[in-house]
């Protein structure tokens, strides 16, 4: 009987945890920010990249586009 309460207190224990590490990462991620959503506005010779309502930067529509958005999600 004792070793059935014991192995009923470990099981609720790691159930416990499990669920409390679980809590806490969905914590951490929910507090990262969130992915970038890029907006561009094209002009005759250049691109204007926005991250929400912040601007990213503006380049020339000269194949730069990937290093720009690279850059701003270091």
């Amino acid at each position: 009987m004792n070793k059935d309460i014991v192995k009923l207190i470990i099981a609720n224990a790691l159930v416990l945890v499990a669920t409390m590490l679980f809590i806490w990462g969905w914590q951490s991620y929910k507090n990262q920010p969130h992915p970038c959503q890029y907006q561009f506005i094209v002009t005759d010779d250049s691109v204007t990249v926005y991250d929400s309502k912040e601007i990213v930067g503006t380049i020339k529509l000269d194949g730069s586009l990937d290093s720009l958005i690279t850059e701003d999600n270091k």
